[in-house]
């Protein structure tokens, strides 16, 4: 390997001898504390430093075919690398020996595997409103609303809560690029006028029990539940099947319509408040009447029929209608 010569700041002469005027110049440099020649020195020094080495790598690696090792994982591990070596099998290579190491260095520069959570986290980090996120969070709203990937059905909503509920009461502030309303929202405004889909009438499981010394005022159905459900103040229509002990042909129901309310002093239900997703999932409701709705419930039940405690009932929850059947002024 040829040495790698110095020049002069002006001719490009050697710099193995210095002319008068040079040395003059030099020597006044020195005497104001900056010896410009030797910083001139030490600077080509450590460039020519930095060349024989780099080109000594590359004779390494190229002349010799003996290759180096390359460390990562702040050294922690290493790999044999060679000239014939692509870069796709260097990394492989790195991965095959310590892949936490060689994943933890791919991860500082943005690249994750497909089986890393990291790359969920990577992901959540995404900011649709900036332009670098602004395709990739296109791509995957895309997705969703193909239900592809891991959004494929079925399961797609499994363990989803009321935090979506923001998503969808956003549909009524959002227009679409035509300028109309989501076609999302319109799908689901109409799910619910037809009462079908998620919006159709679902059957609970109750269990009504009588309750003593309480009347419903001015004629009106009432039907406690406890303290906190989410049911009070909707509509309910009670069924009671009822048959004959002798005669299972002789089967029948009692329709029972009402307004779902509360009160704590009539109904405190310790232990044994429901909430509606356990509802939803077939636990029994707890539903009180008084004496005279009771009476009217069970009025068309065949004498034994029906258990002494703990009536079982089916019932359906409604919109309150509030033309038909309210509360009186307290």
């Amino acid at each position: 390997m040829a040495p790698v010569g110095a020049t002069g700041a002006k001719g490009g002469a050697p710099m193995a001898e210095q002319s008068g005027s040079d040395a003059k110049s030099d020597a006044k440099s020195e005497d104001k504390g900056g010896p410009k020649g030797a910083s001139d020195v030490l600077r080509l020094g450590l460039a020519a430093i930095t060349a024989i080495c780099v080109l000594g790598v590359v004779y390494l690696v190229q002349g010799t075919g003996q290759g180096f090792k390359l460390t990562f994982g702040d050294g922690g591990a290493s790999v044999e690398v060679s000239a014939r070596d692509s870069l796709e099998s260097i990394v492989q290579r790195a991965l095959d020996e310590d892949p936490v190491l060689a994943t933890g260095d791919l991860a500082q520069l943005g690249f994750h595997s497909l089986s890393s959570e990291a790359l969920a986290d990577a992901l959540r980090r995404i900011k649709p409103e900036d332009a670098e996120g602004a395709a990739v969070a296109a791509s995957l709203r895309e997705m969703l609303w193909d239900l592809k990937g891991p959004f494929a059905l079925p399961g797609t909503l499994a363990g989803a809560d009321k935090r979506l509920i923001g998503a969808l009461e956003d549909l009524e502030s959002i227009k679409s690029e035509t300028g109309e309303m989501s076609e999302l929202l319109a799908e689901i405004v109409l799910m619910s006028v037809d009462r079908r889909g998620l919006f159709q009438p679902r059957d609970f499981a109750g269990e009504v029990r009588r309750l003593p010394g309480v009347g419903s005022p001015g004629g009106h159905s009432l039907v406690y539940v406890c303290p906190g459900s989410p049911l009070a103040g909707k509509n309910i229509r009670i069924t009671l099947r009822h048959a004959a002990v002798d005669d299972p042909d002789s089967a029948a129901m009692t329709i029972f319509p009402g307004l779902i309310v509360q009160d704590p002093n009539l109904m405190s239900c310790p232990g044994s408040f429901r909430r509606l997703t356990e509802l939803l999932g077939g636990q029994a409701a707890q539903l009180g009447l008084d004496a005279e709705a009771f009476a009217r419930l069970t009025a068309g039940a065949p004498p034994g029929s029906l258990p002494v405690r703990g009536l079982r009932v089916s019932f359906t929850v409604h919109p309150a209608d509030y033309t038909k059947l309210v509360l009186p002024p307290t």
